[in-house]
């Protein structure tokens, strides 16, 4: 069942799959989408065919600015350029090669519970018989996932909100950053050991609770204090190799 269509200069595309990605960050919704086309090609033995996929993605999340899915309605999110203020580029596009696309605008025409209709457009990069620029247009729908992951991203800061009366603090951030510098000079990943304290302030009260990581970063188990009404988890470590950024991931029920 077709999701969409899409053209990338005079090529017509069916959209088969789609994709969104969403985090919470300090009560902000970040997104990122995810788009897979395709359309046939007679080949030139015979009549043959076959699908040609082509695939336009963010590889970084943008902030919509908003808090719940309802409000994305209506809003137009717009890169004159590769890179928008946030230095999140305006996508990539994959037909060959992946490459850039150097402008884009997004608007979400349609909110339907947790479905969006989406209308993208932009030029992207294409390298079929040498490098040039294609425009493109695709309108399509996609599933938002029904539970939001909770992101704390230490580059940036070590206290966000989770809503309006509950916040989330890493406290010895510094002594899980000496165990990964450790382990990056040591290269045994298997010997990473170390807890990671935080708390959750809810309704002005404080909740103690620490993540032990044993036997390497993405084996961890989350205690909270079991008087918190909130119930929090680690879910993902993800520390960008150069630490432009150093998210935790949580999920709440």
């Amino acid at each position: 069942m077709t999701k969409g269509t899409l053209t990338l200069g005079d090529l017509f595309y069916d959209v088969y799959e789609t994709r969104a990605f969403v985090e919470n960050q300090n009560m902000e919704l970040y997104l990122a989408l995810d788009v897979y086309a395709s359309f046939r090609v007679k080949c030139k033995r015979g009549d043959k065919s076959y699908l040609s996929d082509l695939q336009l993605f963010h590889d970084n999340n943008f902030n919509t600015h908003v808090t719940c899915y309802e409000e994305l309605k209506g809003k137009k999110y717009v890169w004159e350029n590769e890179f928008n203020e946030d230095g999140i580029n305006a996508g990539c596009l994959n037909t060959v090669e992946y490459e850039s696309v150097m402008k884009s605008t997004i608007e979400i025409l349609d909110v339907n519970g947790n479905e969006l209709t989406v209308h993208w457009t932009g030029d992207g990069g294409v390298y079929w018989a040498g490098y040039g620029l294609e425009p493109f247009d695709t309108t399509f729908t996609v599933t938002l996932p029904e539970k939001v992951t909770y992101v704390i991203d230490v580059a940036k800061c070590t206290r966000v909100k989770l809503s309006e009366n509950t916040e989330l603090e890493l406290l010895n951030i510094d002594d899980f950053r000496k165990e990964s510098e450790r382990i990056d000079a040591t290269r045994e990943w298997d010997d990473f050991n170390t807890v990671l304290k935080f708390k959750v302030i809810h309704g002005g009260t404080e909740y103690p609770g620490e993540i032990v990581f044993k036997n390497g970063m993405k084996k961890f188990t989350t205690v909270l204090d079991d008087k918190c009404p909130i119930a929090l988890r680690l879910k993902d470590v993800n520390i960008h190799y150069t630490k432009e950024y150093e998210k935790f991931v949580f999920e709440m029920d």
